[in-house]
């Protein structure tokens, strides 16, 4: 099975910041995810957004990220 996974929103456009950091906390989430479906001899296509200044650009590189790859699966990690 091919799975694009991603951080919702990126470094500089970091979505929640209330009671914890969403961006953050959703890459480390990500991370711990694509290591246990490696495992399970999946290919994995982790994706990190780390240059958008706003939210449209952010949503536009993340959706063009998962689409230039063939997947089974989109799979986008959000908080609240």
């Amino acid at each position: 099975m091919n799975i694009v996974i991603s951080s919702g929103h990126g470094k500089y456009v970091s979505g929640a910041n209330s009671y914890i950091n969403e961006v953050i906390e959703a890459r480390k989430i990500v991370s711990k995810v694509v290591d246990y479906l490696k495992g399970l001899d999946c290919k994995i296509y982790e994706y990190h957004d780390n240059s958008s200044k706003n939210q449209d650009d952010n949503v536009n590189r993340i959706v063009k990220h998962h689409n230039s790859k063939k997947r089974d699966l989109d799979v986008s990690v959000h908080l609240k």
